[in-house]
């Protein structure tokens, strides 16, 4: 146990950008459910997991964006807000 490798947050959804540029789809939004809450204080998720969409809709990460507005609406369904970034996020991005 000497030799335990912990990997954040930041490069799990790294590897979930990767998988989704190798046309991983579903794993991509695997490591996202899987991973997007490590190290985070669970008060902090809504406005950290909104800034990680804004990052990866930057770089072009559809599905990796798509994966975080879908986990977002599952944990705060009732927020109005995130339900209006992500309808933008699909009309700018829907079919891609």
């Amino acid at each position: 146990a000497a030799h335990q490798v912990v990997i954040d947050r930041d490069t799990w959804l790294q590897e979930a950008e990767k998988a989704e540029k190798s046309n991983s789809k579903i794993t991509c939004q695997a490591i996202v459910r899987t991973t997007i809450g490590i190290g985070i204080d669970p008060q902090d998720y809504k406005n950290t997991w909104l800034n990680d969409a804004e990052h990866y809709q930057s770089r072009k990460s559809i599905e990796t964006t798509r994966a975080i507005y879908a986990h977002l609406l599952v944990n705060f369904p009732g927020k109005r807000k995130i339900w209006e970034k992500a309808a933008q996020f699909e009309r700018q991005y829907g079919d891609s």
